[in-house]
């Protein structure tokens, strides 16, 4: 791959590496909701919503502005690009319908057809006909559901960036 910078919410800002990057470099960025809100023709290639909770309703009063506010990430998207999307959370879940870019589910709670799931403490893959495998909880190190969620999140982005499994 070619360069690769880490930016995001917290840590270094997006804006502060704009100048310093090319087409064919990568950008991995967590955007906050916060950030959503003032984004003008904002077109990531893979996006990502994990969940959907109230946790900002300070901010955007309502959990509809809230939700609004979240769907900005793929406002941008075409069908060339992915969404990776939580299945066990109704409302994300509920977001394959409103992106234009290609669904790519996970699930912590059952097998999906297509996508990535955790079974038998196992992170297993099916997707485009591939039956893997890809880690068993244990020698992740981590502990909790939303780690493991956000593993089987950060495998799909990586699935759809070309990173191959093997």
């Amino acid at each position: 791959f070619p360069g690769t910078a880490v930016v995001g919410n917290i840590g270094v800002p997006y804006s502060s590496m704009v100048e310093y990057l090319t087409e064919r470099d990568w950008i991995v960025a967590e955007i906050s909701s916060f950030q959503l809100e003032n984004t003008h023709k904002f077109h990531p290639r893979i996006s990502a919503v994990l969940n959907i909770s109230p946790d900002h309703l300070n901010r955007h009063k309502t959990i509809e502005n809230y939700i609004a506010t979240k769907e900005r990430i793929f406002e941008e998207q075409d069908e060339n690009d992915f969404c990776i999307l939580n299945y066990d959370d109704v409302v994300c879940r509920k977001m394959a319908e409103k992106t234009k870019a290609k669904p790519f589910f996970f699930s912590s709670s059952r097998p999906l057809v297509e996508g990535i799931f955790l079974e038998e403490d196992t992170i297993k893959l099916r997707w485009h006909g591939l039956r893997q495998n890809i880690i068993h909880i244990d020698e992740l190190q981590i502990l909790g559901v939303h780690n493991y969620e956000n593993v089987m999140a950060a495998v799909a982005i990586a699935l759809c960036a070309g990173v191959k499994m093997g």
